[in-house]
């Protein structure tokens, strides 16, 4: 009997867990289907400031030190920073630990303390950060919808503040491949790479805006940074979600398979004690005839 009552209470506990994981699952895909309808938009909105920007710079009387051709040829500069992006929560899968597998395979631990700083964000990245005891210049413990915006602009205010001692600017953060599946992504963020640009494109700045293209092109480059760092933790954040729904349903369905199995085996014990308990009860009035 004691037996008995012991799968009963694993019995409890396994269907307590199912509606857990189920209730995450349900939350992540929530949330991921919330993300997915702005990924469109967000993307248009950032090719044309990337579009603008390499416009404006067309005219040829524009400088900045965050871009690339810019750049002296002989950088005095030795340190860099990078960006580390994982999960505030857990129970993600691999999420975070392919994410940090990849930044260790990029670069090695040792120049990792000695050559690079970092900004974690995100309660993963940070322990990863204390474990490798990486120099942090700031650190951001919360990623979540209602942090994106403010974190995004706190994070390239940080980038403009620092980058003038860094040689370069690197994120490291997830991607969706697919839904069921994310990879780690590498995006270089300083120096600024530009594209090719046209002839024409510098008559249509000055037709639109009666400024001077150094000026407009500093405060674009401004909002263009803000608005990819936006894309990147927003990335981060829709892959996040769509691993925790495939952990938290891989969960679910293995918490189901558990309890068929427990049922299964109780409902056996019980059966083989109620028979035991019937045929000593048998026993006893065959013998009181006797």
């Amino acid at each position: 009997m004691s037996q008995l009552i012991q799968m009963r209470q694993r019995i409890k506990a396994v269907q307590t867990i199912k509606k857990i994981t189920h209730a995450m699952r349900l939350i992540s895909m929530s949330v991921h289907s919330r993300l997915r309808t702005k990924k469109e938009t967000l993307l248009t909105y950032q090719d044309k400031l990337m579009s603008l920007l390499d416009t404006i710079r067309a005219s040829g009387k524009v400088v900045h030190p965050f871009v690339e051709s810019d750049l002296p040829t002989a950088n005095p500069k030795v340190k860099s920073l990078i960006i580390i992006i994982g999960s505030h929560k857990g129970l993600c899968g691999n999420f975070n630990t392919q994410l940090f597998d990849h930044l260790i395979k990029e670069i090695e631990i040792d120049s990792l303390r000695k050559q690079y700083d970092c900004i974690p964000i995100g309660r993963m990245a940070i322990e990863f950060a204390k474990e490798h005891n990486l120099k942090v210049l700031q650190q951001f413990r919360e990623l979540s919808v209602a942090t994106l915006q403010n974190l995004s602009l706190d994070i390239s205010k940080s980038i403009f503040d620092f980058a003038k001692t860094y040689k370069t600017v690197t994120v490291y953060s997830n991607k969706s491949k697919s839904f069921f599946v994310q990879t780690p992504k590498t995006t270089t963020i300083i120096p600024y790479k530009e594209e090719t640009k046209t002839e024409n494109s510098n008559q249509q700045i000055y037709a639109t805006w009666p400024h001077e293209p150094q000026e407009i092109f500093n405060h674009v480059l401004g909002q263009s940074l803000a608005t990819h760092m936006y894309y990147i933790l927003f990335e981060s954040l829709l892959s996040e979600q769509a691993a925790r729904f495939v952990s938290m349903d891989s969960s679910t369905r293995n918490a189901k398979q558990i309890l068929e199995d427990m049922q299964l085996e109780y409902n056996k014990r019980r059966q083989a004690d109620i028979t035991k308990e019937l045929t000593d009860l048998a026993g006893a009035l065959s013998a009181e005839k006797k």
